[in-house]
Formats: C-alpha cells, structure tokens, sequence
C-alpha cells in the first residue's frame, strides 16, 4: 500500500481575485473523494446536500466508492454546528486505533472563518479533524478571504499557503511570518496572481507540482 501523505492548504484573497477559480480548475479536478462545504452555495457537479442529516446520508452511502464529491450547503448556524459535530465523530479513530467510519478523503471548507477565527478558540470539531487526519488519510484544504480571521492552529499546519492580492495591515501582518513567492502587494488583483508558501520543504513542493504545474 502506498504511504499517505496529508496535503493541507490554505487558500486567501478577496471575491473576485480567484480563489474560487483556481480551486475549481486547478485543484479540485485532481481530487477523488471530496467533502465540500460550501455556505455560499457556489459549487455544483456533486451530490448536493442542503442539511447536515442529508451530508451524513450521502456520505455513508458513497464512502467506499473510489470517486465521490459531497456539498455540503447549509442556510443555518444549527445545521453548520451539526455538520461539523458529524464530521468530528465519525472521522475519530476507533477505539483500537482503526480509521474511523469516514476516511481517505479531502475535506475543502470555503469562508473557513466560520470555524475558525484568529480571536477565538478553533472549533473542537476541526481542531479533531486536524489533529486525526493523517491518520485516517484526511486532507484539509481552507479557503477564505482574509487571513487575518484564520486561527493560527490552521495556517500553522498547512504545508502550502495560497494567497492572492493583500493590503489590508492586519492581513499583512498577519502573513509575514511566511515567505512567499512574490511580495502579496505587488500581486496584480485583475490577473488572478498568487503567490504561494512552501512550508514543507519537498512535500510542500509536491503538492505545489501535482495542482499548480502545469496550469490546466
């Protein structure tokens, strides 16, 4: 069996620069099995699933097929809460160390700041999802636009970072602890230029090579 290496990204810019674009047409064509959650309501080609009761069904009836994608598209703050404490449980190994129920997967959360803001304690749920991942072969990809409203437990776990036009100071500063490819100011906003943090060294690089070399 292949060894499993987690891939956790985080992907920041504001509407329209192409956060969404590069996801869509970059990324996520390369992945086999994704939960998507989706509050926006922005992404289709899926099973789409209005409530959290709906996801979980979806989700345990596709589990073991090699190809799935799952969205997740709440209209409430209970339904969000819910989603998220199914996630947390079934994602938990089991008692002898097994996988949990649902395994091998990419879970990709847009407007992330939901669960997760930089003055605030990090959702148990995602904190859980984290902390198990590599060990039920979950890959975790967050999307937002301000950076700055990300908890740092995120950022400080993702082996590449994607970020678009910056010039808010809280959100610059927020980012200079990273080193980026291209200084975030002097991105273009009306080209869809990124500029990218490899946190990982040759697994960073990789990843970086499997979705953004060559463009699709």
């Amino acid at each position: 069996m292949a060894e499993f290496y987690r891939e956790v990204i985080g992907i920041f810019g504001r509407t329209g620069l192409g956060k969404s674009h590069l996801l869509k047409n970059r990324i996520l064509p390369k992945i086999n099995r994704s939960v998507i959650f989706d509050p926006q309501h922005e992404y289709e080609g899926g099973v789409l699933c209005p409530t959290a009761a709906t996801t979980a069904e979806a989700l345990l009836d596709l589990k073991d097929l090699a190809k799935y994608r799952v969205i997740f598209q709440p209209d409430n703050d209970e339904d969000v809460q819910d989603f998220l404490e199914f996630m947390g449980t079934t994602t938990k190994p089991g008692p002898d160390g097994e996988q949990g129920p649902l395994n091998k997967f990419t879970l990709i959360a847009e407007e992330a700041s939901i669960f997760s803001t930089s003055g605030h304690q990090l959702s148990p749920e995602i904190r859980a999802i984290m902390r198990y991942g590599r060990h039920n072969e979950i890959s975790f990809i967050f999307i937002n636009q301000r950076p700055s409203n990300i908890h740092k437990d995120m950022t400080a776990q993702a082996h590449v970072l994607i970020s678009f036009f910056q010039d808010e100071p809280n959100d610059l500063d927020y980012m200079k602890a990273y080193n980026w490819s291209t200084p975030l100011l002097d991105l273009d906003p009306d080209k869809y230029e990124y500029a990218i943090s490899n946190r990982a060294g040759r697994h960073g690089q990789h990843i970086i090579e499997k979705y953004l070399n060559p463009a699709i």
